[in-house]
């Protein structure tokens, strides 16, 4: 026979009063707070502010579980005086922070152009993230030659060493056996000393400088490209001492693939729409222009509603410090604020 119970009077009234008290609470708390643990007040705010700036925005905003913080606005009567400016900035945080701590940020890749220049005249690590466009040197080339690192190379990179070096694929890509059945070949040769001198401990300058001879012995006008790389790993070697033949290979794994940024390496450069989820201590969004971001294209209010959304996520990549820059000419082009300006409420 089925039992039933019949809840009892004190049952009802306390889901009475329960539901009594959440139709309350969601009538106090229409506008729900996200709390952002990372960025630091100010930052939180700007981006508060910002975002609210939106005529369809949902109403919600972040509290900021950390104190404090910085955001400044710079300004610049041209693109070059932004970017020694930026540079100096930068090396002079290095004393507080790491490199990989930092990032430079830009709407369009090329508005990072003078200041990765600045920055490399100043002997600045870097990590350039911008993609294939601006990769300094021949990486893809590289990347190849350093393969020989792995123990057995999968189709796609056997592939492309033997189309480097000119021969038949090999059946068994077990690199040291390949290389050693084609010690006839003077580039196979080198990249077995390559390989000892590696395992051995060799530096990442080392490494890079003896990938540059193996490419001679192939093509010597490809060699040459090569050099911004050992440049540039020279550059990470004098900041971070601990740089290793791992590290290079991953910034060369993931610079060749245009891929997001992450941690370790050097000063980040990247472009918005490839730092969604990411943060540094330190930012510099560049190109707080009209044209730029927002882009010129932006034309109509979705649009508009894009590029500011893409502002907000360049804003919320910063924890500590976020420095905006806005330059007045960028080569022969005159530029107004960017209108995101007022609506951070830092013009």
């Amino acid at each position: 026979m089925l039992m039933t119970t019949r809840p009892s009077s004190a049952s009802w009234a306390r889901r009475a009063r329960i539901s009594a008290a959440s139709s309350r609470n969601s009538r106090r708390s229409n506008v729900p707070l996200t709390c952002n643990y990372r960025s630091k007040r100010k930052i939180v705010d700007a981006a508060n502010r910002l975002i609210s700036a939106d005529p369809k925005a949902s109403g919600r905003k972040m509290r900021a579980d950390r104190p404090d913080g910085v955001v400044e606005l710079h300004s610049f009567s041209t693109t070059n005086e932004e970017a020694e400016a930026v540079a100096a900035s930068i090396e002079s945080a290095l004393s507080r922070v790491k490199a990989h701590e930092i990032a430079v940020l830009v709407r369009s890749g090329y508005r990072a152009d003078d200041v990765v220049a600045a920055l490399s005249r100043r002997q600045l690590p870097i990590s350039d993230w911008r993609g294939e466009t601006y990769e300094v040197g021949d990486r893809r080339t590289l990347s190849v030659v350093l393969s020989v690192l792995k123990g057995r190379l999968n189709q796609r990179r056997a592939q492309r060493l033997c189309e480097f070096l000119e021969i038949e694929l090999a059946d068994d890509m077990a690199v040291h056996d390949f290389l050693t059945a084609q010690m006839e070949h003077p580039a196979c040769a080198a990249l077995l000393q390559l390989r000892e001198r590696a395992f051995a401990g060799a530096s990442a300058s080392e490494v890079v400088a003896r990938a540059k001879f193996v490419i001679e012995c192939v093509d010597a006008s490809r060699a040459i490209k090569i050099d911004p790389v050992i440049e540039a790993v020279q550059n990470f070697e004098r900041h971070d001492p601990q740089f290793s033949v791992d590290d290079l290979l991953a910034e060369i794994a993931l610079g060749s693939g245009g891929r997001a940024p992450t941690e370790g390496g050097g000063i980040k450069v990247a472009s918005l729409h490839k730092t969604k989820g990411l943060q540094w201590p330190i930012v510099y969004l560049l190109g707080m222009e009209q044209g730029m971001l927002p882009d010129h294209r932006s034309i109509d209010e979705e649009s508009l509603r894009e590029e500011r959304r893409t502002c907000f996520v360049g804003i919320c990549r910063a924890e500590d410090e976020l420095h905006l820059t806005f330059a007045q000419l960028s080569g022969t082009h005159r530029r107004t604020p960017s209108l995101f300006l007022q609506e951070l409420d830092v013009l």
